[in-house]
Order: structure tokens, then C-alpha cells, then sequence
């Protein structure tokens, strides 16, 4: 994501097979394409003790951050770990974002230091695109976040941690 990533953890003292058949009664495996929406409220893959899964959303959205999590048992608790990442055409997408709107920032500066751009007042409209941008991009984001690990502590009736 644009910015650092948090690290959360729920612990419960279900079973890993307890956790494996919750999370894939509320999972729909992710295909290439699909023409109807999900009655899940997750995408993804879930295997072994891992898991990848995305929030289904109305419409196409890229902008939903990957949920990517590792189930682990100790001392009669279970521990699900569990990090966001951004699709990577979404990490893409922004970086040129971000450079195409510093070029025009670089341009506009040097064409007012050589005094050839009227008005002068051109070089701020840079500023409330990239503020907007990564406003957009970061609300986006944590409001999904913030529904995925709503649904963990319902379905897992656990806290989630936050750990880094």
C-alpha cells in the first residue's frame, strides 16, 4: 500500500478446522470472470493454513486491498495473522499517478521560472490532484480494512489486534 501496512492478529481457542470451515463458508472461490455477485462476503483462495482473500464489492473495484492471512496453533489457541496488501496494478497505477502529476508540477515550475507561463497561479493545481489521489486511495482502503476485520471479530466472536 502507499503507506506502511499494519500487522493484526486474532487469537481463539477454535480449532484450525473450526476456523478452515467458518472462513470457507463465508468465502467464494476467485475466478476470472464472473457475471454474477458473490453471496460471500469474501473472494479468494484459502489453503492449508493460508489464506487470500478480497472483500466482494459492487462493480469492478481494484482499489480493495488483498486480506492475506497464516492460521497457527499454540497452546491450545489458535492465531490468525493477518496483513492487507494492495493489487499490484493498483500500486502501479498510483506510482504513475503520482509521476504524472509531478512532471506537470516540474513543467509548470520551469516554465514560470522562464516566464512563460500566465497565470502563474497554474503551478497549485498539481497540489489538490495528489492531495485528492491519496485521499481517494486511502479512504478507499481503510474503509475496507476496517469492514474486513468488523467481520473476523463477528465470525470469530475475537478481538482483532493490531501487532505492528
Amino acid at each position: 500500500m502507499l503507506f506502511k501496512n499494519k500487522k493484526y492478529q486474532l487469537t481463539t481457542k477454535l480449532s484450525e478446522q473450526e476456523i478452515f470451515k467458518i472462513l470457507n463458508e463465508n468465502t467464494t472461490k476467485e475466478q476470472l470472470i464472473s457475471f454474477t455477485k458473490s453471496n460471500t462476503f469474501f473472494v479468494g483462495k484459502i489453503e492449508n493454513n493460508y489464506f487470500k482473500l478480497k472483500k466482494v464489492v459492487d462493480g469492478q473495484n481494484n482499489f480493495v486491498p488483498i486480506l492475506s492471512g497464516r492460521i497457527s496453533t499454540k497452546n491450545n489457541q489458535t492465531f490468525i495473522d493477518l496483513s492487507f496488501q494492495q493489487n499490484s496494478t493498483v500500486d502501479i497505477f498510483i506510482g504513475l499517478y503520482i509521476f504524472v502529476t509531478s512532471i506537470f508540477l516540474i513543467f509548470a515550475s520551469i516554465m514560470i521560472v522562464n516566464d512563460n507561463l500566465h497565470p502563474k497561479a497554474i503551478i497549485l493545481i498539481p497540489f489538490p490532484i495528489l492531495f485528492f489521489g491519496i485521499i481517494i486511495y486511502e479512504v478507499n482502503s481503510s474503509e475496507i480494512k476496517k469492514e474486513s476485520i468488523n467481520f473476523f471479530e463477528k465470525l470469530f466472536q475475537e478481538k482483532v489486534d493490531i501487532v505492528k
